[in-house]
């Protein structure tokens, strides 16, 4: 079930009023694709509400939480004496200002927590793997190849004279 059903009723009230702005509906993070998040802008308040859910949400309690934020971007005046304006002004602005960039930085900490979570279940899963023994297993012995009469000559001038050999004699 997408995660823009599970606003309050006031919420889905202020849409249906015309009063709210759907900013990110149902956003599917790269990381976490078993999720969505959408978020509203609130006209009167201008503020935003979000709502990040995984697809299996069987409507347990959600918890509320504020989005750590930039900065405040600044917000340029407009020439109108419309309050609504004015307020749909300043949310397009603070959330192209920052606003934006918090929710999403926000889905990819919950992603990454998410995913260290499982990987953590894995390695407590997993098995260890020993060898068999801890000596080393013994090696076959190989066979040597005996060096031809010419190279033992070779390698014994080379050792007696402490040079090269210089040609035969």
């Amino acid at each position: 079930m997408p995660s823009s059903e599970h606003f309050s009723t006031e919420i889905n009230e202020a849409l249906r009023l015309g009063r709210a702005i759907p900013m990110l509906v149902d956003y599917r993070p790269p990381e976490l694709p078993d999720h969505t998040l959408t978020v509203i802008g609130l006209i009167d308040g201008a503020d935003f509400q979000g709502a990040f859910l995984p697809d299996d949400y069987a409507g347990e309690e959600l918890v509320r939480l504020t989005l750590p934020l930039h900065p405040e971007s600044p917000v340029t005046e407009i020439t109108t004496d419309s309050a609504d304006a004015k307020a749909i002004h300043e949310l397009w602005s603070r959330w192209h200002g920052g606003i934006r960039e918090s929710y999403l930085l926000f889905t990819r900490v919950v992603a990454m927590a998410l995913n260290l979570a499982k990987l953590q279940v894995a390695l407590e899963a997993a098995e260890a793997v020993h060898e068999a023994s801890s000596e080393p297993a013994p090696k076959a012995a190989a066979k040597k190849s005996k060096p031809s009469t010419k190279r033992k000559a070779a390698v014994g001038r080379v050792t007696k004279r402490g040079g090269r050999p210089r040609g035969r004699k």
